[in-house]
């Protein structure tokens, strides 16, 4: 924003300044950086989820890993027990 040469003082203030103000403030971008920010997000977010998700099947016991990670039915049976 400092870079566009705009004013970071909307960043600063709270909701009752904001709603003073005469006009809104320009504090927005344009669209295609908003969206290169989700994509760059979302690409770097998704290893660690993944390998967080990978950690977590090794390290929970299988009675916790059932109960998190399985379908169960809810009589009790496993889903797969079921179709069988």
């Amino acid at each position: 924003m400092a870079v566009q040469g705009k004013s970071l003082a909307p960043f600063f203030m709270n909701f009752v300044q904001i709603f003073m103000l005469p006009e809104p403030p320009d504090i927005g971008g344009p669209l295609w950086v908003t969206h290169l920010c989700w994509i760059v997000g979302t690409v770097v977010l998704y290893f660690p989820c993944r390998w967080f998700a990978r950690v977590a099947m090794e390290v929970h016991p299988p009675p916790v890993r059932r109960m998190l990670f399985e379908r169960v039915l809810p009589t009790g049976a496993l889903a797969e027990e079921a179709m069988a």
